[in-house]
């Protein structure tokens, strides 16, 4: 009797126990933690969107910097190409130009050559200012005159069989630039001088003849 009593005892006490901590154990608000779950797959989608989008960033990047890897392997490819013709050329200038104070002599005189043959051009075609004439039958020394270009000298004699005529030009200081002589097979002609700047003066000697001198110059 006394045994049944005390299990009696502590069934009872169990159930007031278990009543007891029943009342103290708050009840939960599943509304609110289904919200919250919610709101955390909410934020876990958009965070995993985010970093579908940085993936797919991250990825044009790559592409870019793929393509930008190609156009300078390309840039650096034409460059190789530009400096390897760039070197042929400079080999073949140099080789062509080892020699270059002979081909600059070569220049230069073809340029006198050049200069040459415009100077006779504009001797044969003219035209001419003519400067002074002098005529006569005895020696004659002329007064000075001023020559700033190439002279034509040219003459028109009446020459007999022994007949003979020459023209010495001096330079203002009696420097002879040119002596011609003339003799009945040429009575009339003309011949040239290339004279620098200056006054010169002609010197003419007749031998049985009567002559004609003229002196024009070519103008600049």
């Amino acid at each position: 009797m006394e045994s049944k009593t005390i299990v009696l005892g502590i069934i009872i006490g169990l159930i007031i126990g278990s009543g007891i901590t029943y009342l103290a154990i708050p009840k939960l608000d599943i509304s609110a933690i289904n919200n919250q779950i919610i709101q955390l797959e909410n934020k876990v989608e958009s965070y995993e969107n985010q970093i579908v989008e940085l993936q797919q960033e991250v990825n044009q990047l790559t592409d870019n910097l793929a393509e930008k890897n190609t156009q300078l392997t390309e840039k650096t490819t034409d460059y190789t190409l530009l400096r390897s013709d760039y070197n042929q050329i400079k080999m073949n200038y140099d080789e062509l130009f080892s020699n270059h104070t002979s081909l600059q002599e070569i220049y230069i005189e073809l340029e006198e050559k050049f200069e040459r043959i415009l100077q006779l051009y504009n001797y044969t075609v003219g035209p001419w200012n003519t400067i002074k004439i002098w005529s006569g039958s005895s020696s004659k020394t002329t007064e000075l005159f001023s020559v700033s270009n190439q002279i034509k000298i040219s003459w028109n004699n009446e020459m007999g069989d022994y007949s003979a005529l020459t023209i010495t030009l001096y330079t203002k200081e009696s420097v002879i630039k040119g002596t011609w002589m003339i003799n009945k097979e040429d009575p009339k002609g003309e011949t040239f001088a290339y004279v620098t700047p200056g006054l010169y003066y002609l010197e003419i000697n007749p031998y049985y003849c009567r002559y004609e001198i003229r002196i024009e110059e070519l103008p600049l």
